[in-house]
């Protein structure tokens, strides 16, 4: 996969099927941490449980966005020399932006896992 705005569209174009998936999927997560987390008082590993649902729950939502955002460029539509380089650079800076939030989840796992 490359890293570019090409590149992540070809991606949700592929993938625009599920994104109904993870939107309930991260409903479905984030019920489910609430429940934990009123009864993890009784078991401390719930609490774990609990996080962990959280933090799939938010992963779950910002593929569900990546899949809505990159369906269609805002560059490919574009005419003008002039608005196609200045959405290109904003398509530019919401790739970093995603993929940082991609990221993110994944990475609040592994400190949770490792007790960080």
């Amino acid at each position: 996969m490359i890293f570019s705005p090409k590149g992540f569209n070809e991606v949700a174009v592929k993938y625009a099927h599920l994104k109904k998936s993870f939107i309930i999927s991260t409903v479905a997560l984030i019920v489910l941490f609430f429940i934990l987390s009123n009864i993890s008082q009784q078991t401390p590993y719930l609490s774990f449980v609990a996080m962990l649902a959280a933090i799939l729950g938010a992963e779950a939502f910002f593929i569900a966005g990546f899949l809505q955002y990159f369906g269609k460029l805002d560059s490919s539509t574009s005419i003008n020399p002039f608005w196609y380089s200045v959405t290109l650079a904003k398509e530019w800076l919401e790739v970093v932006m995603f993929v940082v939030l991609l990221l993110m989840p994944l990475a609040m796992a592994v400190m949770l896992a490792y007790g960080v």
